[in-house]
């Protein structure tokens, strides 16, 4: 089985290995697209163990419940949930990936090509804790550390598959509280639907804190858009104009497969801090 061990950025579990600051694109805020983010044969082993639809659904709620998926829904196991799963539930290739990408190596990596977009777009992070970016410390989200300034999380999970077309998510920003999010598609080979594409989009500066509720503010303009398509990775940082959405997927069996990495503030020590 592929391991990374210790503090070792070229594992080639990591989504970020290739990827330089000069990659991140400021406008209309920070994000990247990378293409082929993992090596074609570790995605293809990661390919081959990703959970099925109702392991997901397992996993993150009680077994005993019935497995009934709504229409083009949001279903993903946390790391929390991934860790405490009962044995042989995931994959272990996929504890590792999940292992990396919760890590303090996985942590400095995100500031290494991220750190003066956030240091620019996020200076609240710093001045919350009175600290650099590179000396704050990580843990896993719902764990609990009270020395620690950063919650982690790599949620491995779908979009449940569409009986009537739809968006999984309309015009949004995520909550204030969320620094970075990173996105690692994985479709479906046999997956022939249309849409699910991550949209990037223009807000200008009346678009604030009305957005987080999609109140759309009518000057909102779409830039481009991130293909769902295997081994994509759309990477951003999270603040009240990185508006953002998935195009409406047509009907199809199929779920939408992806993984979420997210960063964010400890909530109980930063309670009102500007975003």
């Amino acid at each position: 089985m592929l391991v990374c061990k210790g503090n070792n950025a070229a594992c080639p579990l990591n989504v970020l290995r290739l990827v330089k600051p000069a990659d991140v694109v400021l406008k209309p805020y920070p994000h990247l697209i990378k293409e082929g983010a993992l090596p074609l044969w570790v995605y293809t082993m990661l390919e081959k163990a990703y959970p099925s639809d109702e392991t997901v659904m397992r996993v993150m709620r009680h077994p005993e419940k019935p497995l009934k998926f709504q229409n083009n829904f949001r279903y993903d196991m946390n790391t929390k949930q991934i860790f405490n799963a009962p044995p042989n539930s995931v994959n272990p290739l996929w504890l590792a990936f999940v292992r990396f990408h919760t890590s303090p190596t996985f942590y400095q990596e995100v500031i290494r090509v991220f750190g003066h977009a956030i240091r620019l777009h996020r200076p609240d992070v710093e001045a919350s804790f009175n600290m650099t970016l590179e000396s704050l410390k990580r843990k896993i989200r719902f764990q609990d550390d009270p020395t620690a300034q950063i919650d982690m999380d790599c949620q491995v999970g779908i979009n449940s598959p569409v009986t009537k077309i739809s968006t999984v998510r309309g015009l949004h920003y995520d909550i204030p509280t969320e620094v970075w999010a990173g996105l690692l598609y994985m479709r479906q080979a046999r997956d022939t639907a249309r849409g699910g594409h991550f949209r990037v989009y223009d807000c200008p500066a009346p678009c604030t804190k009305s957005m987080y509720k999609q109140k759309v503010h009518p000057s909102v303009k779409l830039v481009s858009e991130v293909p769902y398509k295997r081994n994509v990775l759309a990477m951003f940082i999270n603040s009240y104009t990185s508006i953002h959405a998935v195009s409406p997927r047509s009907v199809t069996p199929y779920s939408r497969r992806l993984v979420n990495m997210i960063g964010q503030k400890v909530r109980r020590l930063v309670a009102h801090a500007a975003v």
